[in-house]
């Protein structure tokens, strides 16, 4: 795993006592299983994949999936239409802000928002990571991330039954992990840019309910910032240990078939057929999350939380500018 900072910081008093104190402070917040079950409506598991196809794009400012579709490059439209005229028994929708928060106000109230809104706004990826597991949860469909396609018809490769495909990566090679994943599950990463799933099902909910808890106990000094910290509480990391474990302890309740290889279904990380990390999110001019320096999670502690980023601000300059790092 990836050291969330350099030595030369993690030994200081300063990190120590502020990584101690946000430990202090998190214990307050952090519920049973029981209370976390009670944070999230239940939705029931539909019969089948409904025909919904989500993309997200995070604009900040209030931004709409009009406005956001306006000013999209050529190569994005272009890959949207083509997806919709792939998939005419789908109904497509681009979520932006607007639709987001009003989507998760309606369909789960004020303390589900709540957390959707402790997500700093410097990363919109772990917002849209939340996001999309929200919305599958209560729609259901697919999701597919706004830089990848799929060149085949969904309905021609979905069963009547599915509930859930689990895909692992298809770039793993001679059993290389990706980082973050631990050893032990063999398989490594599970996509999380391309997901299907009935309405209500089990793994998402449980994901979802991991993503609060680790929102609670969020320790930039420990889980890290960045790319570090996107990845363990929101994102795939995070996804693919969650339904794992429910494979591995309760496999009767995982109602699910595994899409490997995800090739099989014409997904396209890329719909341009390279993908190099950053550059989709400077072609959107979103901020990209893996140069990020602020603390993912916003503490509840505007005192705490100010002298987090602060030092957080600090170590980032110091890595950067003096050692030459990330």
């Amino acid at each position: 795993m990836r050291p969330a900072y350099h030595d030369a910081f993690k030994h200081m008093i300063l990190t120590d006592l502020l990584s101690k104190k946000t430990q202090l402070h998190n214990r307050r917040f952090v519920k049973t299983r029981e209370q976390y079950e009670h944070l999230l409506p239940h939705f029931t598991l539909s019969t089948g994949i409904p025909k919904n196809l989500f993309q997200i794009c995070l604009k900040g400012q209030g931004s709409t999936a009009e406005k956001v579709l306006s000013g999209l490059p050529a190569a994005f439209v272009d890959n949207i239409r083509g997806l919709q005229e792939k998939n005419q028994d789908f109904i497509y929708q681009l979520v932006s802000d607007r639709e987001a928060e009003d989507f998760i106000r309606l369909n789960y109230g004020k303390t589900v928002f709540q957390y959707y809104q402790r997500i700093d706004s410097h990363y919109p990826a772990a917002k849209a990571d939340l996001l999309r597991y929200l919305l599958l949860y209560a729609r259901g469909g697919v999701y597919l991330d706004l830089k990848s396609t799929v060149v085949i018809p969904l309905s021609e490769n979905l069963q009547k039954n599915d509930q859930f495909l689990v895909f692992y990566w298809d770039c793993l090679e001679n059993g290389k992990h990706h980082l973050l994943i631990p050893e032990h599950i063999t398989k490594g990463e599970m996509l999380q840019a391309f997901i299907i799933s009935a309405r209500g099902h089990l793994f998402l909910r449980s994901v979802i309910l991991a993503i609060f808890e680790a929102m609670d106990t969020y320790n930039p000094y420990l889980t890290g910032v960045g790319w570090t910290g996107v990845v363990s509480t929101t994102g795939p990391a995070l996804y693919t240990k969650t339904i794992y474990d429910i494979l591995q302890s309760t496999p009767a309740k995982a109602s699910y078939r595994e899409g490997r290889p995800f090739s099989q279904f014409g997904y396209q990380v890329s719909f341009t057929g390279e993908y190099t990390p950053g550059l989709y999110q400077k072609a959107l001019s979103l901020k990209d999350y893996r140069e990020c320096s602020r603390p993912v999670i916003q503490s509840t502690s505007h005192f705490l939380q100010a002298l987090n980023l602060d030092w957080c601000t600090a170590m980032h300059f110091y890595r950067k500018r003096v050692l030459h790092l990330d």
